[in-house]
């Protein structure tokens, strides 16, 4: 068998200081423990430079090649969204992802979880849809939507407008189950007033859907 190997702490210096990485969980009350410890270990090194560790060092201009966006905002999209499987593949002919589709009749699932867990036990295609305000202040500002996670592929529209695919619809070695993947919706907006987001999505076997967390990020 195969193990994977994964960093979960990494430190080098930058200058005059020390810059400190984790992908631990420091939300619980162990991870806060760990935290503390990193921080008081960093102030030392710092602070004794005749250390021998962190052997490695990074140049702040490389370390400025890392910067982005400042979010000014994020609005959380898991609650509540409407939801219909399509094991024909006909809602894309049939206009589900189109602003003046009835989708009344729809259920209501969760996103954040596998559809699996919310009573759909099923392989294949089903739709997402839901309506979210975005203020007019807003509208200078880049608006992207953030999926932490879909399985396996899906496609995004915004107020009926197809604005990307993420993952393979055929291939299950192309998911985004574990995969963050981000879209530009900008351009599809309408500030101001309500938004259609629609998400076609595939799960090609095993669990199924939205199944972590999704998101707007507004910078």
């Amino acid at each position: 068998s195969t193990v994977g190997i994964y960093d979960q702490l990494f430190a080098t210096r930058v200058g005059d200081g020390l810059l400190l990485a984790s992908s631990l969980d420091h939300t619980a009350e162990a991870g806060q423990w760990v935290l503390s410890r990193l921080l008081t270990w960093g102030k030392e090194e710092v602070a004794g430079k005749e250390h021998a560790f962190p052997t490695t060092e990074m140049p702040v201009e490389r370390l400025l090649t890392f910067a982005v966006a400042r979010t000014n905002a994020v609005v959380p999209l898991n609650k509540d969204w409407h939801f219909k499987l399509d094991p024909q593949q006909e809602g894309e002919k049939l206009g589900w992802a189109a602003p003046d589709f009835d989708d009344r009749d729809w259920a209501t699932i969760q996103a954040g979880r596998m559809w699996e867990s919310q009573g759909y036990s099923y392989d294949g295609m089903a739709w997402y849809r839901k309506v979210v305000d975005i203020p007019k202040r807003k509208k200078d500002e880049k608006v992207y939507l953030v999926a932490d996670g879909v399985d396996d592929a899906y496609r995004l529209w915004a107020n009926g407008k197809a604005v990307a695919v993420h993952g393979s619809f055929t291939d299950h070695d192309k998911t985004v189950f574990m995969t963050k993947t981000e879209t530009d919706i900008t351009d599809a907006l309408n500030f101001g007033q309500p938004n259609l987001i629609v998400l076609q999505v595939v799960d090609l076997f095993g669990g199924g859907g939205i199944s972590r967390p999704i998101y707007l990020r507004i910078e």
